[in-house]
């Protein structure tokens, strides 16, 4: 059974970025999650100032930090491609390895072998910036102008939408392929976590809980967040996840684009008979 995400994968000291360095401006909130927030920042490098994204957990929280840890570890990992964010650099220097007891502790495990994180301050991850923001947020502004479904467009407008609409989700399958190249399963696959670049380009982002894959499968048991309507059958039964949960993953990624955004399943909660529900109930969205 493989070892819990990229806690198995090196992380190159080169990727270190001194704080002094950057400037967050905290009142450009690019997006928000369970573990964190990503903030509008600036990086100086060779003299020049670059717009850049930092990404900072919640603070003191055990769990948004393991996470974002993970992150780091798996996009430095993946290194650079046309559809995936690309990581710039890091500050882990609010983290220091040791056995003594602290009250901020994080435990993970680096091959097989247990160790102890002693938070003493924040940890951040600078990724490149996408000026377009998510592409679910991209979707949902189109249904302002045709409303939720393409064929309300008008022909020409309904042509180019179609065809930008096949281009995202080529772009994606091209980036999850090559993630899939590198033996990764991403695990949190959608349109919240695709971003979108100055030219409109996807960039699959968010891997938080990407795992390394050793075997064919990899079981999590102790997974806390779960983004149930984006997840295989087999994910929700075993917590089970591979490259083939993705590729369900990418099947319900494909129907928010096409239903500009529309939530794949009605139900707002987790249903408790869900593999029922899932084999007798079709997605909503488009007629």
């Amino acid at each position: 059974m493989a070892s819990y995400v990229g806690m198995n994968m090196k992380y190159d000291r080169q990727l270190e970025i001194q704080l002094s360095h950057v400037k967050i401006d905290k009142t450009k909130i690019l997006g928000s999650g369970k573990f964190g927030t990503v903030y509008n920042a600036s990086l100086l490098q060779n003299s020049i100032f670059s717009e850049v994204a930092a990404k900072i957990p919640i603070p003191g929280s055990k769990e948004a930090t393991k996470s974002i840890l993970c992150e780091i570890k798996v996009m430095a990992f993946l290194g650079n491609h046309p559809n995936v964010l690309r990581l710039i650099g890091a500050s882990t220097a609010g983290i220091r390895r040791g056995n003594q007891e602290f009250k901020n502790k994080v435990c993970c495990f680096i091959n097989d072998v247990k160790v102890v994180f002693f938070l003493q301050g924040n940890v951040y991850v600078f990724t490149e910036y996408c000026k377009h923001g998510s592409l679910l947020s991209y979707l949902h502004s189109k249904v302002g102008t045709f409303g939720n479904e393409i064929t309300k467009a008008p022909d020409l407008d309904r042509v180019g939408l179609v065809q930008q609409f096949c281009r995202f989700g080529k772009e994606v399958a091209v980036g999850m392929d090559y993630i899939c190249s590198k033996k990764v399963v991403h695990g949190d696959l959608s349109a919240r976590n695709i971003l979108l670049d100055e030219n409109l380009v996807c960039k699959i982002s968010d891997f938080g809980l990407s795992t390394k894959l050793y075997n064919a499968a990899y079981l999590n048991k102790k997974l806390a967040y779960v983004p149930w309507r984006w997840m295989a059958i087999e994910t929700l039964d075993r917590m089970s996840f591979s490259s083939k949960s993705d590729v369900w993953s990418f099947g319900i990624v494909l129907w928010e684009i096409f239903s500009m955004g529309y939530c794949s399943f009605i139900l707002s909660s987790f249903p408790e008979n869900i593999f029922k529900w899932k084999f007798h109930f079709k997605l909503a969205g488009l007629s």
